[in-house]
């Protein structure tokens, strides 16, 4: 590129531009990008705030306890949207959404490092309309990814630089992912891949190193596990329902899964791999490096650090996978995949624009041209929402909704009560029923109400017709029939 060419500045103009499309799109959608899980992060953080350390109201162990340790999620997330919330004097929920951009620069300045000139090219990656999206949400997997990232980062300068400060920066990390999520222990098989590497090379000394540093990541990760099941009865906080999928079922939903990211009626995102692969294609005689060149001793040995990333985004989806054939729980989604997928990305454009030379540009311009779509796309639909069909604002919603609930007295039990509430009114307990495939078994109306007046026999317990909408469709008949049968805006009092 021309020397005069400065990178930086269209990856700041970048960062901007990004970050006022997530604050927009937080702005506008009526549930801020908040979903269930979001508000449990919420709600321990703002149990935090309030001085109530790592406890929120809910369902506990002992019938009568009106808190549970938080143990369902590291409370690594909510810790953090503490400290940010302490720092800058915002609420929660503004608290989360700073991390979210934090995080993008962190990412982009890792870019910059990483792919010197070209990293403004990666970067548009981000603009594509699921990782905008992606980006948008209070979710812990935002700061797992830029954990992930910074890790394999650190690995490459101990690997090929003889950096022993990494250590302390793979130690961080490592540590950091597991707090973020469970699915961070990802980080021992990924280090024992770097001792072997060591060990190979004859580097005795430095192999050991990171031998002794895993099994101090280990340790902890086991720790903290044991500690939960103290606190609660498990290591994560529940018992874990196991996956109910035959093996062809679940081979069918982890297709469709990958599917569904790369269908362009659902979500404008099978762009980014449709170019890589029309690109590969052109160089077919270059096709196969990326992943042949892989299984070449001397790659094996010598790693790059965008063979790494691949690596790493690779091991992800494959413990991904693992864990969800070992237990149930969400199907995958962007949400799930999009850790693997984004490095995976990164690292594929990265490559193809090493390799096109001269001709890079039938790979800039293409890109360019899809990340202004979905980049305008997402602004339209934003707009969309705000100025046509005048939905509700989060913060509208939320307004309204606490003052449905301004009557509903301190410490109450709410039935199926709306999930803002978790950290709106972190005193209350909002409480739903058991259904399958999420739990064993699926509750009747009766054994629902019977199970909360057991769990809290000294509290009151209210139900709101306006909360309705929470009602998902895998509950019992019953307790469709009785919310049915009571419309309107009244308060139940059992």
């Amino acid at each position: 590129m021309h020397k005069r060419f400065n990178p930086v500045i269209f990856l700041v103009i970048e960062f901007f531009l990004l970050t006022f499309l997530i604050v927009c799109k937080s702005l506008v959608s009526s549930n801020g990008y908040v979903t269930p899980d979001s508000t449990s992060y919420l709600s321990l953080a703002q149990n935090l705030l309030n001085g109530n350390g790592f406890y929120t109201a809910g369902f506990g162990t002992t019938p009568g306890a009106d808190k549970q340790y938080f143990a369902i999620w590291p409370v690594g997330y909510p810790a953090l949207i503490y400290l940010v919330s302490v720092v800058f004097k915002v609420s929660v929920f503004w608290s989360s959404k700073f991390i979210n951009i934090l995080c993008l620069g962190f990412i982009f300045r890792l870019l910059y490092k990483v792919a010197g000139s070209y990293c403004w090219i990666i970067a548009l990656v981000f603009f594509l309309y699921p990782v905008l999206d992606f980006f948008t949400y209070t979710w812990s997997e935002i700061p797992f990814v830029t954990a992930l990232f910074y890790l394999l980062y650190f690995i490459n300068s101990y690997l090929n630089r003889y950096k022993y400060i990494a250590l302390a920066g793979i130690l961080l990390c490592s540590l950091a992912m597991f707090l973020f999520r469970y699915i961070g222990y990802m980080c021992v098989p990924l280090l024992n891949y770097v001792a072997l590497i060591l060990f190979i090379r004859r580097d005795y000394k430095r192999g050991l190193s990171v031998m002794v540093l895993s099994a101090f990541i280990a340790i902890s990760i086991f720790l903290y596990l044991n500690h939960n099941k103290v606190m609660t009865g498990f290591p994560t906080g529940i018992e874990r329902v196991p996956a109910r999928e035959t093996i062809l079922q679940f081979a069918i939903m982890l297709v469709v899964g990958f599917y569904m990211q790369f269908e362009f009626v659902y979500t404008i995102n099978f762009l980014p791999v449709l170019i890589a692969c029309i690109a590969l294609l052109i160089y077919k005689k270059k096709a196969g490096d990326l992943f042949k060149r892989l299984l070449l001793r001397k790659r094996f040995l010598y790693p790059r650090s965008r063979d790494l990333y691949l690596i790493g985004g690779m091991v992800y989806l494959l413990m991904l996978t693992f864990n969800r054939y070992q237990a149930f729980f969400d199907n995958f989604n962007m949400r799930l995949l999009a850790p693997g997928l984004i490095m995976i990305f990164v690292v594929v454009v990265l490559y193809l624009i090493l390799r096109l030379g001269y001709n890079k540009y039938l790979l800039i311009v293409p890109l360019l041209v899809v990340a202004i779509f979905s980049y305008s796309v997402s602004m339209a639909v934003t707009l969309y929402k705000k100025t046509i069909t005048r939905e509700q604002t989060y913060h509208t919603q939320v307004s309204d909704i606490q003052k449905r609930y301004s009557d509903i007295p301190m410490g109450a039990v709410v039935l199926c009560g709306n999930r803002h509430m978790a950290y709106m009114r972190p005193d209350l307990v909002i409480a739903f029923p058991h259904y399958v495939p999420l739990n064993n078994s699926t509750e009747t109306w009766d054994e629902f109400l019977a199970r909360v007046k057991t769990q809290f026999p000294q509290k009151k317990i209210y139900m709101l017709a306006t909360d309705g909408e929470n009602i998902h469709p895998l509950y019992h008949v019953s307790i469709r029939n009785y919310v049915q049968a009571h419309p309107g805006t009244q308060t139940f009092l059992f």
